[in-house]
């Protein structure tokens, strides 16, 4: 018997069976499929004051659209564009990519955030959907500040026993300039400190200034 007549022959109740197990089949293939797939890219180390990239690309295995909103947060406080909230449409054939730049003068840990939210006059014709599952996705990553944008040494000549004169010497270890306020005091020690400070009438007019604003560094010398 041929396998076209075995099928008719079948009773109601397998072939309802057999229409159950393929629909079964085609749900789980769908349930695998990812409303968000996020990728953070962002250097691991940086100079002090060096402006980084971040980048986030935002992808979906869905076929409906959904509104996105893609931010960053810090383990320390930052001010400017890098507190930017970003608002797009997201398709399967219209992947979305992100940029933040970062700049800091200490270590930081970053994380990116991407959540799916109801928002109109972003997809076209406001046809987006909100997926039950999935719909936050967070990528956490450090860069790390290297601290040698300056150096600061302290020598000392003595006059006489009772009298001597302190040099603090600050190097710049940059291919840009610093304006640096310079500080020491003490008596058995002396401490000397150095700080990148804001002030355009020092460098010459139209020198691009090495952004490390608050940047500091000390040193200490003990006199016996």
């Amino acid at each position: 018997m041929c396998p076209l007549q075995l099928l008719f022959q079948a009773s109601p109740a397998a072939l309802l069976l057999l229409l159950c197990l393929q629909l079964g089949i085609s749900t789980a293939q769908e349930d695998t499929r990812k409303a968000l797939i996020v990728n953070m890219e962002m250097p691991k180390t940086a100079r002090a004051g060096e402006v980084v990239s971040l980048k986030l690309k935002v992808q979906t295995e869905l076929r409906e659209c959904m509104v996105i909103k893609a931010y960053i947060l810090t383990s320390k406080p930052m001010k400017g564009p890098f507190n930017y909230t970003y608002t797009a449409c997201l398709c399967e054939d219209y992947p979305r990519t992100f940029f933040w730049d970062i700049q800091t003068n200490s270590t930081l840990l970053v994380a990116a955030g991407v959540g799916i939210t109801q928002e109109k006059n972003i997809c076209p014709n406001d046809d987006a959907v909100i997926p039950i599952k999935g719909g936050q996705v967070s990528k956490i990553s450090t860069l790390f500040i290297k601290y040698n944008i300056m150096s600061v040494a302290i020598s000392t000549v003595e006059k006489d026993p009772n009298e001597y004169s302190v040099t603090l010497t600050v190097t710049n270890n940059m291919d840009k300039p610093m304006v640096v306020s310079e500080e020491f005091g003490g008596s058995t020690e002396i401490v000397g400190t150095a700080e990148v400070v804001s002030d355009e009438n020092i460098c010459p007019p139209g020198e691009e200034q090495y952004a490390a604003v608050g940047y500091q560094v000390s040193t200490a010398l003990s006199i016996y």
